[in-house]
């Protein structure tokens, strides 16, 4: 019983925890984001791409 106390107590375990899940957010927002600038990437690569194919060099 002493050990289940002296467990609950203890908060580094808990601490652990916190630190996996905002580093799990942190992953997940950081992959939207990029998804996100490179489908507009791609998007303003194609319209400069349409653009400069009229030019005659």
């Amino acid at each position: 019983m002493r050990k289940l106390k002296l467990f609950r107590t203890q908060e580094s375990g808990a601490i652990s925890a916190e630190w996996v899940v905002m580093t799990a957010l942190i992953v997940v927002f950081v992959t939207l984001i990029a998804s996100l600038m490179q489908e507009g990437g791609v998007s303003l690569a194609d319209n400069i791409s349409n653009f400069m194919s009229t030019w005659a060099f």
